[in-house]
């Protein structure tokens, strides 16, 4: 019940404006935003535009959709990872 009331508090806040993100293992963060998604140079349709970076500084284009109560993510190197809803915070 929880997991669904987060879902149905942060579904709509993404779908309006910003960027959220999570922390990733290479010590940096996933970010999710409201932009279109323009990757290697081609528009992707209803895919909004992502990106992650690592401690290092090395940063990583993505394009992402919510899709089955998860945040899918497609990286410029044609990786695809799912991560939880919940993870996602707003980003300031």
């Amino acid at each position: 019940m929880k997991k669904l009331l987060l879902m149905l508090c942060l579904v709509p806040a993404l779908g309006q404006a910003g960027s959220f993100y999570t922390n990733n293992s290479g010590g940096g963060r996933i970010v999710i935003t409201d932009r279109d998604c323009k990757m290697n140079g081609r528009s992707y349709g209803t895919l909004r535009a992502a990106y992650a970076y690592l401690e290092n500084g090395k940063a990583i284009d993505a394009c992402w959709a919510y899709l089955d109560g998860a945040v899918h993510v497609v990286y410029d190197d044609g990786e695809r990872r799912i991560y939880p809803l919940e993870t996602f915070k707003p980003l300031d």
